[in-house]
């Protein structure tokens, strides 16, 4: 085993070793320790989340775990496919430059599937704290690169208050899975079929979109219609519960270099314009 769990004041403190694969990147180059005191981010530090506030004055967290199997631990996107893991965002921005972004999410996803109870009572404190200093409206994405079935935890009923929504695969939990816990269907590039079926039903579905070159990957032009459903720009805000129903979120294909959007659209995960 290339890790180990201790837990000081009831921190759990978690050791990767050296050599642990963090990603499809990389690998750590030295033994590191993770002490885990908080299981949400503020999303002003994700470039996308962070304009939820800037045009809504909505005060957006998120968790980040590691996708799929990277953590070696647990697979947290079970209906991912070989197209999404090759397009997955872990790979993009900065956290394609240093290993370290990585750390903190494959040591929380470890917490998860090793000491759940510990994990799911820290979220809750987490929650409590937010609803008792909450000033503004708050909005919480749980799969930030992950795909969990969090409804099946049973506690975001208990926060009321608080908005939840993610991005997921899964056709059997999408949309409104509860009062506050709102879900946008993604495509991605092997079920197709899926995806119109929801979209004539008035689900949304997010697809993301790439041009021929990866030149100027983050300000293509979406098209304003998709397979006869009305196409909404979703780079503008992270907000999905706020999107019209029955609409495509029209994404932009971002990756960590033009070398490797090439090799994305290569697959039939992204639709061109």
């Amino acid at each position: 085993m290339n890790y180990d769990i201790k837990f000081i004041d009831d921190t759990p403190q978690v050791t990767l070793h050296k050599g642990y694969r963090l990603t499809k990147r990389f690998k750590l180059s030295k033994t590191t320790i993770a002490p885990i005191r908080k299981l949400l981010v503020d999303g002003d530090g994700n470039s996308k989340m962070r304009k939820n506030g800037k045009d809504h004055f909505i005060k957006s967290y998120g968790l980040n775990l590691a996708p799929h199997n990277f953590s070696g631990v647990m697979n947290t996107c079970e209906n991912a496919t070989p197209q999404c893991i090759a397009a997955c965002l872990d790979d993009s921005g900065m956290r394609s430059v240093f290993e370290s972004i990585h750390v903190g999410k494959v040591a929380k996803t470890i917490l998860l599937a090793k000491h759940q109870s510990w994990f799911i009572d820290q979220l809750k404190r987490e929650l409590a704290t937010l609803v008792k200093n909450q000033i503004d409206d708050i909005a919480i994405r749980l799969n930030i690169f992950s795909d969990i079935a969090w409804e099946e935890f049973e506690f975001m009923q208990d926060y009321p208050s608080i908005q939840f929504y993610d991005y997921t695969k899964n056709s059997k939990r999408i949309g409104d899975l509860l009062p506050n816990y709102f879900t946008t269907f993604s495509r991605s590039g092997s079920n197709e079929r899926k995806c119109l079926y929801h979209l004539s039903k008035g689900k949304n579905v997010a697809v993301v979109f790439a041009n021929a070159t990866g030149k100027g990957m983050r300000t293509i032009e979406l098209p304003t219609t998709y397979k006869g459903f009305q196409v909404v720009d979703g780079d503008k805000t992270d907000l999905r519960y706020l999107d019209p129903k029955g609409v495509v979120v029209g994404l932009r294909l971002k990756t960590h270099s033009i070398v490797d959007y090439q090799k994305v659209i290569k697959t039939n995960f992204t639709v061109s314009v």
